[in-house]
This record gives structure tokens, sequence and C-alpha cells, in this order.
């Protein structure tokens, strides 16, 4: 048996029409703040997540909608048999 490492990122676009507020927006990316802190590790059917960072990117519109990019940082080590 051996293992594997892999590394990657995962982008989350969390967004809001513009003229209706950002508070949920905000509120969405303080709740993955908290689920995707730097040094979570995620055990799953062999495979071992780390959360090697994460961060919210500044808010932009996008034509009729107000965005937040919010980005995780992920490596993997899984087990081969």
């Amino acid at each position: 048996a051996g293992s594997q490492r892999d590394f990657g990122l995962y982008q989350i676009n969390a967004r809001c029409p513009v003229g209706e507020g950002t508070v949920g927006v905000d509120d969405f990316i303080e709740e993955l703040s908290q689920l995707y802190k730097m040094g979570t590790t995620i055990l799953k059917d062999g495979y071992e997540v780390h959360i090697d960072g994460a961060t919210a990117a500044q808010g932009i519109t996008d034509g009729n909608w107000y965005m937040i990019p919010f980005t995780i940082s992920w490596s993997c080590e899984m087990t081969i048999n």
C-alpha cells in the first residue's frame, strides 16, 4: 500500500442581487470561514483532505449581481492499495 497527495483550489461565489443589501452574503462568507479554517482535516472513504487556507476576495459587482469570491486551498492524502 502507498499514498498519493493532490492539491487544489475550490471557489464558491456568494451572490445577491444588487440593491438588496449584502448582509446575507456577508453572513454566508462568515459561515464558510468558520467551516473551512486552515488546519481543518476532513476524513472520508480513505481520503484525508486538509484545508491549507481559505480567503474571501473583495466584493465585486457583476451586472445585476454583487459577488464575493471565496477560495479554499486544499491538499488530499489518499491511500492506494
